[in-house]
């Protein structure tokens, strides 16, 4: 949080996402990648702001770690490569009005991709700072509580 910028950056293995951490081998898989993608681009789902008006500017989501390609993952020796393990990531890009006056975020990742038991948050809002670990019977950051 700095200005009137909010970031949020989200990463997690790709089991926790998508049910698996291997690039996508079947047609199932590769539906599975595309509502992960759309889930994650939808901000409105995954994120409520209590306290200011937030407009997305930007969002990345990555899953590149997942997508088959054509080739396969060779290790240094030519052979494939099994020991891949995958990571699924998004990233968001805020302009909020009045930006310390955001009371709490509630984050809904878990209500969507179940496998999420906990979510580490690091946050820092130019005052303060905190981690803080979220499930989802208790998925909102507080900020009231430590201005």
């Amino acid at each position: 949080m700095e200005g009137n910028e909010l970031a949020i950056e989200f990463k997690s293995p790709a089991a926790n996402i998508v049910g698996f951490e291997h690039k996508a081998r079947t047609l199932k898989e590769k539906q599975r990648i595309d509502r992960a993608e759309a889930l994650l681009s939808d901000h409105r789902k995954l994120f409520m702001f209590d306290g200011s008006t937030c407009t997305l500017q930007k969002v990345e989501v990555d899953t590149l770690s997942v997508v088959s390609e054509s080739r396969h993952h060779l290790d240094h020796h030519g052979r494939q490569d099994h020991s891949h393990h995958g990571n699924v990531g998004s990233n968001y890009q805020f302009t909020c009005k009045n930006l310390y006056k955001i009371r709490s975020i509630s984050i809904r990742l878990q209500a969507y991709f179940e496998q999420i038991e906990t979510l580490n948050v690091m946050w820092l809002n130019g005052i303060r700072q905190g981690l803080e670990t979220l499930k989802a019977s208790n998925n909102t950051i507080h900020f009231e509580k430590v201005r």
